[in-house]
């Protein structure tokens, strides 16, 4: 069998609209209804977007900190590089659902771009990097995380860019190896996961071009003094400060809760090998990531079940991956072991180290955010698959239908795309409405139009509601109050200003202004007239409208807090106090 073509870095114009066409379509499939599918705003995307704001127009964040390397948003820190684009975003557009995912998007585009430049530059050749790059343009996996407000997707498309770099700095152009360390490094303050996969990938990468690198000398030796410099904060400082390490050792396979988990299940198993791996911390852990690992790489994961963690994190029961796709990454894989050349071996290390990150937390899981450095990997190594069969076809039968199988391809990748995207624009967008909170737009929508009909307006509390509060509500810079001496956000203080009270405990109820116009859990209250503890009075409660939405528990309802003066003797006795 021949050697693959070397294609120069020049395309031809067929090259070119194909790369055009790609570019579009990955573009249309990212800011298509943005605003409506996913149906809704998960809270992450939200608490990113506030504070987006409140940074834009205050220069600090909720917790008071100015122009924060890692801004504090609701219970978690979040990472500059995808958080500063959404400062600019909401600054230009206002604090709105597209504001907040403008940025996912363009990452995600960007990340199609760094495919296509990374296929042509591993594998030398301009037809695997549009492979890769339509792979990756119609992954569900992409996709979502594209459409979904939160930082993850910036990590793959600095990655690849990074990688882009370093590859063409050993392969003689060594003053690359400066920017590509640089976003290396930034790869650092995209997501969590980058602190451990990031440095395992590059001692990989040293190994397999140590002599490319020793012959770059002083290039290299700065490359990596940057890097490490860049690596130092994130995982010895920050790590710590922002209070990460804390949620890992809560949420790792090493933690309490974990491990308990772990010990029940293997005890239940009841062998002499289950008990004996129950009876250590370290035989259960390493069970714990074994399993996880290969979960990671599974069919399950990949084709059938998808994310196990959140329903946030795509639609339930289907893969991560489109089945073409998961076809030609078998074919890649199978070509990459047996080419043996660096850059396939680099490309195989990188798909045996992403799952090592995400194994190491919530056993029994499969959390696709966690797992994003996958990609573009799996779509590199199906391009490769795709380009060595067509290569195979072009030998045997002639470059005429290899031309005709390349053809086939793109329709075959394109028909069971648009089979999944007709899913996910109709059946989805009803389906996310619950896990992405739809009920609380709806309501807050429904309390804005009412106007000045009511005294005050008021919602029960919930963890971070005054997240949803004042997304949906946003604040003049004027209304924004902070604690004098902290700078930390004053939220019931802001919220007051916007017209907004949180009803912390149901005793609140009986002391609000009225009429009041609540939201609350549907069917947290039941209508009727009750004894109010803070006066000799009644208070009423009506059911003013509902928001269900299907099989959700997310659901909304307004209630109507009123007062009712005395009693008449022919009313009904009231119902006792439940406040």
């Amino acid at each position: 069998m021949s050697e693959p073509k070397i294609n120069n870095h020049a395309l031809t114009p067929w090259q070119r609209g194909a790369f055009l066409a790609v570019l579009g379509l990955a573009l249309g499939l990212r800011m298509f209804a943005l605003d409506s599918v996913p149906n809704g705003l998960q809270l992450d995307e939200a608490s990113i977007a506030l504070n987006a704001y409140l940074v834009a127009e205050t220069g600090r964040d909720e917790a008071g900190r100015a122009w924060p390397l890692y801004p504090q948003s609701s219970w978690n820190p979040k990472h500059p590089v995808y958080f500063y684009p959404s400062v600019a975003s909401v600054k230009l557009l206002g604090l709105n659902k597209f504001a907040a995912r403008l940025p996912a998007a363009l990452f995600g585009v960007l990340g199609v771009l760094a495919a296509f430049l990374l296929g042509r530059e591993l594998f030398r050749d301009a037809n695997a990097g549009l492979a890769a790059a339509l792979l990756l343009a119609v992954s569900p996996w992409h996709v979502h995380f594209s459409r979904f407000g939160i930082e993850a997707v910036a990590l793959p498309a600095v990655f690849s860019l990074g990688l882009v770099l370093l590859v063409q700095g050993v392969r003689g152009r060594p003053a690359r190896l400066i920017p590509g360390a640089l976003l290396m490094g930034l790869t650092f303050f995209t997501y969590p996961v980058a602190l451990l996969f990031t440095p395992l990938f590059l001692c990989g990468f040293a190994i397999l071009y140590r002599n490319e690198l020793l012959k770059c000398g002083v290039w290299a030796f700065a490359a990596a003094t940057l890097m490490l410099a860049l690596w130092l904060p994130g995982a010895l400082g920050s790590f710590k400060s922002t209070k990460m390490d804390a949620y890992f050792q809560k949420q790792s396979i090493t933690g309490q809760s974990a491990q308990e988990k772990i010990k029940q299940h293997l005890q239940s198993k009841n062998t002499p090998i289950t008990r004996l791996i129950a009876s250590r911390k370290t035989t259960r852990t390493a069970y714990a990531f074994k399993t996880n690992y290969l979960g990671y790489l599974s069919p399950g994961f990949l084709l059938t079940q998808g994310d196990t963690h959140a329903q946030t994190h795509g639609p339930q029961g289907r893969g991560v991956m489109l089945p073409i796709s998961a076809v030609l990454l078998i074919c890649g894989v199978v070509f990459l072991i047996l080419k043996r050349d660096k850059e396939h071996l680099l490309l195989v290390l990188w798909i045996l180290l992403f799952p090592v990150g995400a194994s190491l937390m919530t056993w029994g899981e499969q959390h696709a955010i966690r797992s994003i450095v996958a990609l573009p990997a799996l779509q590199l190594a199906g391009a490769f698959g795709l380009v060595r069969l067509l290569e195979l076809i072009r030998n045997k039968m002639g470059a005429s239908r290899a031309r005709l199988g390349a053809l086939m391809a793109a329709v075959l990748i394109c028909a069971n795309a648009a089979l999944y995207y007709h899913f996910y624009f109709t059946t989805y967008r009803v389906e996310s409405a619950g896990p992405f909170s739809h009920s609380y737009e709806q309501a807050f929508d429904a309390m804005k139009e009412q106007g000045n009909r009511f005294a005050w307006r008021a919602v029960a509390y919930n963890p971070y509601m005054y997240t949803y509060v004042l997304f949906h509500n946003p604040p003049d810079p004027s209304q924004i109050m902070r604690d004098p001496r902290t700078h930390a956000l004053d939220a019931d203080a802001t919220m007051r200003n916007a017209g907004y009270a949180i009803c912390w405990t149901g005793a609140c109820l009986d002391q609000l202004p009225r009429p009041c116009l609540f939201l609350a859990q549907d069917g947290a209250y039941k209508p009727g007239v009750y004894k109010s503890r803070a006066s000799s009075g009644f208070l009423s409660i009506q059911e003013f409208k509902r928001f269900p939405v299907q099989e959700s528990k997310n659901t909304a309802a307004l209630y109507i807090i009123g007062n009712t003066g005395a009693i008449q003797p022919n009313a009904p006795t009231p119902q006792k106090q439940i406040f």
